[in-house]
């Protein structure tokens, strides 16, 4: 059997504080030469690490969607440290030369500590085990962003990097171009800095990721021929996280990440394996305004028109043959700056807080107030107004509310959260 021996190198990238940063060394790529498999060998060094991996032509990057049959020790974490690590690709059906002639090909792997993770992670929610991987940047994801695979079958997320970033959060009242007085101390501008670096869902949950994990469809529309891709709603944040709409334990801030037996994260997390949550209140927008300071995540100011390219709202979310505004499928509005979609408009998304007016002082890691009759909702929604859609938009959500009495958790999703450190377990 002939093998053709290739080019490889290794990238190290830097490890954050909490350990050493790892390395690779040895590493060499050859392809049979009758069955075109390439083969990928490495050795770690002392340090387990999350191993990605990119080929590259003329320098070029060939891109993750030439990348989708890859096996073994890549994009994932890898803990082999005592002997060789390796991971195979069959390059045919994606790659449109096929063959690799001799210097053709260079391989690139990287290598990241579990507490410095890379900017993407993708969970399968059709794998009971192993359903995680990782990947460098959007061009090195397996499919678009936007494909109905990160919209149906995973979960997309991407790091937040906003460990000792001090920010302002609420309204800048000359940005938002509406009356702010009734919403006034509830969305006062403080400084927050958060402590550590997140993963946030690039879309809020649709109805067919919820149902991989939960084998339920509690949804107001989803009887759609698009409802799979439509943000999943009438779900209660009691359900979230204690399993049952009339629960009040829903263990924020007292019992921190603690959810119940039976409650739908617990169900995600016996999925996944991740410690998926909501986001809290700062974390959803920081993550909202990707660094923005005007009403809309886009960078723009308030119009009918700038609004229209970002977010379903009453404006564009009419629908001729239902007579009536919905929600619409995910994706399809254009994203913030840091690759979140529907941020704004299509549903309101509940997040951990308690309900309560915003502080004057500067806060760290803020877990909102300690007990209350209500959580904090965020964005806008299918059917509000230009004035009412704007990032800093606070909202009050009964946690007991499943939609069963009222019409308005047909307008509420929710878009899950995760620490980006990464366990060993």
């Amino acid at each position: 059997m002939m093998k053709k021996r290739m080019l490889a190198f290794a990238a190290s990238a830097a490890a954050g504080a909490l350990l050493a940063s790892p390395s690779v060394t040895n590493v060499a790529l050859e392809q049979d030469a009758a069955t075109r498999v390439v083969t990928v060998s490495y050795s770690l060094g002392e340090e387990p690490a999350i191993v990605t991996a990119d080929f590259r032509t003329n320098d070029v990057s060939i891109g993750g969607a030439s990348m989708r049959r890859v096996a073994g020790d890549v994009n994932k974490l890898v803990t082999n440290v005592s002997s060789v690590c390796s991971f195979t690709w069959l390059p045919d059906r994606e790659w449109a030369d096929r063959v690799i002639d001799d210097g053709s090909v260079k391989a690139v792997i990287r290598v990241w500590a579990t507490n410095c993770p890379p900017d993407y992670m993708a969970i399968d929610l059709r794998v009971v085990t192993n359903g995680v991987s990782f990947h460098a940047d959007a061009s090195s994801l397996p499919y678009a962003v936007t494909n109905d695979y990160y919209r149906h079958d995973a979960l997309l997320m991407r790091k937040i990097h906003a460990a000792d970033v001090e920010w302002a959060m609420g309204v800048a009242e000359p940005d938002i171009g509406r009356d702010h007085s009734n919403n006034r101390d509830r969305e006062k501008l403080h400084k927050v800095r958060l402590s550590s670096d997140y993963y946030i869902g690039v879309f809020p949950l649709t109805q067919q990721q919820y149902y991989r994990a939960t084998q339920l469809r509690p949804s107001v529309f989803r009887n759609r021929d698009d409802a799979r891709s439509r943000p999943v709603e009438g779900v209660s944040y009691n359900m979230y996280r204690a399993g049952s709409d009339t629960t009040d334990w829903a263990g924020w801030p007292s019992m921190a990440h603690e959810v119940k037996e039976g409650s739908v994260l617990k169900k995600f997390r016996d999925l996944t394996g991740v410690e998926l949550d909501l986001p809290t209140d700062a974390q959803w927008e920081y993550a909202a305004r990707a660094g923005v300071y005007l009403p809309l995540p886009s960078g723009k100011r308030a119009s009918a028109e700038s609004l229209d390219e970002i977010a379903w709202y009453s404006g564009n979310s009419y629908i001729e043959e239902r007579g009536q505004m919905e929600t619409h499928p995910v994706g399809l509005k254009a994203p913030n700056a840091w690759g979140l979609y529907d941020v704004l408009g299509n549903t309101q998304e509940m997040v951990l807080d308690y309900h309560a007016n915003a502080p004057s002082e500067a806060q760290v890691d803020p877990p909102g107030a300690l007990s209350g009759n209500s959580r904090v909702l965020r964005s806008g929604t299918y059917d509000y107004g230009l004035s009412d859609s704007y990032v800093s938009m606070r909202g009050l959500l009964d946690p007991r509310n499943n939609g069963s009495n009222s019409v308005g958790m047909r307008k509420v999703s929710a878009r899950l959260c995760c620490p980006a450190v990464i366990s060993m377990r």
